[in-house]
């Protein structure tokens, strides 16, 4: 065999492998753009996720602050109810030491009734004397 049948014969194979060479290129092309397309959605949803997780990470801070000034409220009305249990007693102290003061106002009343009664009947006794005495 010949250098130029060796050569015929070599020609449609490398022609072939040049086509196929070509289509591999070709594919390799597309998924390079497919894989670039790919990459950027990939960046962009990295990136909208980092700042979804930073407003997330902030609406937890938001939160935990929230949850810090609910137990404060929440301890704040517990004291209140406690001031307001401890002025409810002293409420009904007071109820109990007016009452008290009503019925010893009440007694002094009737002693003073008493003793207008006595001097009026001592003053009618000195009257008499008085008359008796002017005969």
């Amino acid at each position: 065999m010949n250098a130029d049948k060796r050569l015929d014969q070599l020609e449609p194979v490398i022609s072939e492998l040049l086509v196929k060479q070509d289509k591999l290129s070709e594919l390799t092309l597309k998924i390079s753009r497919v894989l670039d397309k790919q990459n950027d959605n990939v960046t962009f949803l990295l990136k909208n996720q980092l700042k979804m997780s930073g407003r997330i990470d902030n609406i937890e801070i938001k939160l935990d602050g929230m949850d810090s000034q609910f137990k404060d409220v929440l301890a704040n009305q517990d004291s209140i109810k406690a001031i307001q249990s401890l002025l409810s007693e002293k409420q009904e102290t007071m109820f109990v030491t007016q009452e008290a003061m009503s019925a010893k106002q009440d007694f002094l009343s009737r002693m003073q009734e008493s003793m207008l009664t006595e001097q009026q009947k001592m003053s009618a006794k000195q009257d008499l004397i008085l008359d008796i005495i002017k005969k």
